[in-house]
């Protein structure tokens, strides 16, 4: 839940400053978000298998990728923990967002 309350009203301002302040139609829009969600999709998973997956060697980063994602694996039927924690999503999807 707490994805859509965060990010929700980010994707609406985004939308309706694509479509007003870009001169872009509807159309377009919906075309651009269709194709950003098929690249999120793939990029996600390529995050998720290769980087959440990897064996870091140092202590330090075997904790900080248990606290990004390995709560995920010991809970995996826990709705809130399907998603990325707010405190990672928040400043990856600021990169994605200069980036893109």
């Amino acid at each position: 839940m707490l994805p859509l309350i965060l990010f929700l009203p980010v994707v609406a301002c985004l939308l309706v400053h694509a479509a007003t302040t870009l001169n872009l139609s509807w159309t377009t829009v919906i075309g651009l978000c269709s194709g950003g969600f098929c690249t999120w999709t793939l990029t996600e998973h390529l995050i998720h298998r290769f980087l959440f997956h990897h064996r870091p060697g140092s202590q330090i980063g075997r904790r900080l990728l248990y606290l990004l994602h390995g709560r995920h694996h010991e809970f995996p039927t826990d709705l809130g923990r399907i998603v990325m924690s707010p405190l990672a999503s928040i400043p990856l999807a600021a990169l994605f967002y200069l980036a893109f």
